[in-house]
């Protein structure tokens, strides 16, 4: 293959692999529905794959949780990258952290 027909595939393919780029990125940031169980102990809550979560509220303020301090409990929502959870629905308790 000549060189200049190496570029022209370059300046072709450049493109259209930002264009896919920027559409993994779009998709990644967007809220995923999602109903989450775990603990809470110290007002942090840990899904039970591990994972600590921030609850944030309407006015994007962490929801204090220390109410919940040694409750498992499950709630359903909107799960945003870095971990940030706003709830739809009432926090359920379902028992004790083991």
């Amino acid at each position: 293959m000549k060189p200049s027909m190496r570029t022209a595939i370059a300046w072709l393919a450049a493109p259209a692999a930002a264009l896919a780029m920027m559409a993994a990125t779009a998709e990644a940031s967007r809220a995923v529905p999602r109903t989450l169980t775990g603990c809470v102990e110290n007002g942090v809550f840990t899904t039970k794959d591990g994972y600590d979560i921030t609850v944030l509220g309407q006015d994007n303020q962490r929801i204090d949780l220390n109410g919940y301090n040694g409750m498992r409990i499950r709630v359903s929502g909107s799960l945003l990258p870095g971990d940030r959870f706003y709830p739809k629905s009432r926090i359920e308790r379902i028992g004790s952290c083991r």
